[in-house]
């Protein structure tokens, strides 16, 4: 009986690697050297290398030293600061304040204050891994004080969302996203993921390196659940989610901080349907958070998919003074756009950053300008993305027509293709998409330094 296509398909390929095995053997040590180097696979392209030495994170620059203001007459005087690449418009037909002057604002007033200074860091993967916002934390927390961690979601919301400073173990808990799977009511949370339990079992515990007050962030309503909570060990207190509510616990004072002390928070769903959405770590006193709400495969477009008015509300429960918005990389992948979708980029952008405006009229926002980004092809050869320029117009444009800041990253990073010397000088990573700890804080450091910048500025406006 005859064999099966397969069978006689599988022998012919083992008859080919026993043949070639024989050959090797039978060549000369010289020769066999070159035989194997034959069947060897192909070397990929040098883009795909080691990493240079430069991935590391390098150690912060010298605190900030604040720059004289100009003379009145000299070139720079009363011009519109563009200082490096963030332009931060007029918010009055005057031109008395400035997008980010309520953001410097609040700073100024910190002294004496007994909650800190919030930044919310909304974003896609690039912010989640925390590579940038985490280097952005550790720059303004030497400045202004240690705020503390801010907001974390309840658990990892992908393998890649590590804020520096907590450690995540959860089980059980059933996720929805403004990226998906949904909620039908699209109740998210802050920032855009919820997590629901069923019924008693589901825990998570979150160990923080740092933190005097935690809060946990819920979803109130009539017929909601339950949820118990631990902070250090101590026996847990029970919180029905039938009401508004903050779910704060606060550890014991250790006196005079000198460094952070650990905190191990412990929540467990107790009976009921609940979702919960995440759990806000700050400090006594004044001082800063940078907080990372990072979403991999994010958008300006799936961040309106959070319910308006419930989005709202947890905006404002976190009272910041400045919401940075970095979003654009996952939109830059799709490839070439039609007129239609350049407009649709210009739409919703405009709508997200209206909506944070609207919430939040006395706080400032930024919105950060996608980073160069570029495909590798089979062959080697770099394909750059072709949307990119389209996308940092249309959100500078919104940002411009809804009051916020703008930071032109890609003008930052070098232009178009500067993803390749970047990577080939360690600061990317091989998916010429993401940065290495090198990478992020070069760009977190160039965003710190334009914001001290435009602070310096400010207060030599209302000086003269």
């Amino acid at each position: 009986m005859a064999a099966p296509p397969h069978d006689w398909q599988l022998r012919q390929t083992l008859l080919g690697v026993a043949l070639a095995g024989a050959a090797a053997v039978a060549l000369r040590p010289r020769d066999r050297a070159a035989f194997r180097a034959m069947l060897a696979p192909a070397a990929g392209p040098a883009l795909r290398a080691e990493t240079p030495p430069a991935a590391v994170e390098p150690p912060l620059p010298p605190r900030w030293t604040p720059r004289p203001a100009p003379a009145p007459g000299e070139p720079d005087a009363g011009a519109r600061p563009r200082i490096d690449d963030l332009d931060d418009p007029c918010v009055t037909r005057g031109c008395e304040a400035r997008s980010l002057d309520a953001f410097f604002r609040r700073l100024g007033a910190r002294e004496g204050a007994t909650r800190p200074v919030r930044v919310l860091h909304f974003g896609d993967s690039i912010v989640a891994d925390d590579r940038i916002t985490g280097r952005l934390r550790r720059r303004l927390q030497r400045e202004f004080g240690d705020g503390g961690l801010g907001f974390v979601f309840l658990r990892p919301t992908a393998r890649s969302y590590h804020p520096a400073g907590v450690q995540f173990e959860a089980r059980g808990w059933y996720p929805g996203a403004v990226v998906g799977p949904a909620f039908d009511d699209h109740r998210y949370g802050l920032g855009g993921t919820g997590f629901e339990a069923p019924d008693e079992g589901p825990a998570a515990t979150l160990r923080f390196q740092g933190g005097r007050h935690f809060a946990l962030r819920y979803l109130a309503s009539p017929d909601a659940g339950a949820v118990t909570v631990s902070l250090d060990g101590a026996p847990p207190t029970r919180l029905s989610l039938s009401a508004p509510g903050r779910g704060v616990v606060d550890a014991a004072p250790t006196g005079p901080r000198e460094g952070a002390a650990p905190h191990t928070l412990t929540v467990r769903a107790a009976g009921g349907k609940v979702r919960l959405f995440g759990v806000v770590a700050t400090e006594d006193g004044p001082g800063v958070t940078v907080e990372n709400l990072g979403t991999v495969s994010n958008s300006a477009r799936a961040m309106l998919h959070l319910d308006p008015a419930h989005w709202r509300d947890a905006l404002r429960a976190e009272d910041p003074a400045l919401v940075i918005v970095s979003l654009g990389t996952n939109e830059a992948s799709h490839g070439a756009l039609g007129p239609a979708e350049r407009d649709a980029l210009y739409t919703d952008a405009l709508a997200l950053d209206r909506r944070i405006r609207e919430a939040l009229p006395d706080a400032a926002c930024l919105v950060t300008g996608p980073p160069d980004a570029a495909a590798l092809r089979e062959d080697g050869t770099v394909a750059q993305r072709p949307a990119l320029a389209a996308i940092v117009s249309a959100q500078a444009r919104a940002a411009r027509d809804a009051g916020c800041a703008f930071f032109n990253t890609l003008n930052h990073m070098g232009g178009r293709g500067s993803i390749v010397a970047w990577h080939r000088q360690g600061l990317a990573d091989g998916d010429l998409t993401h940065f290495t700890d090198a990478g992020g804080a070069r760009l977190a450091d160039a965003l710190a330094d334009a914001l001290l910048s435009a602070r310096d500025a400010a207060r030599a406006r209302i000086e003269r």
